[in-house]
């Protein structure tokens, strides 16, 4: 079978539901699911957002010994549908937070010292 988040599981670890591409007891890239109530078409139903795990957003994830791991495969094609695009918004997510960490500079004390005082100090 072939289709959305093929190769992919969920584990709950930790008080964490997690999701990502598994290999092994790996998850990566590894995703945190929030389940959230939305509208659909036949009324409010269970929904998923998906985040970066702790928002840094991490590349993988040891799922500890003994932790089932199910595979997404398992779902209805319609959860698989949601899921991944839960995921991707995740994953543009976590991209975006890298491209904003990567303008992040640290001013020399040199350059600090140039720069105007702030009222009162």
């Amino acid at each position: 079978m072939s289709g959305p988040l093929d190769g992919w599981a969920i584990a709950q670890v930790d008080g964490l539901t997690l999701i990502g591409r598994a290999s092994g007891f790996r998850l990566s890239p590894v995703f945190e699911l929030k389940p959230q109530m939305a509208m659909g078409r036949d009324g409010a139903q269970l929904a998923h957002m998906a985040l970066p795990v702790w928002l840094l957003g991490i590349d993988s994830y040891e799922v500890p010994e003994g932790v089932p791991l199910v595979p997404c495969e398992e779902l209805t094609r319609e959860q698989r549908v949601r899921l991944q695009q839960a995921v991707d918004m995740a994953a543009r997510m976590q991209a975006d937070l890298r491209n904003e960490g990567a303008r992040v500079s640290i001013a020399a004390p040199s350059v600090l010292d140039k720069l105007p005082r702030m009222p009162g100090q």
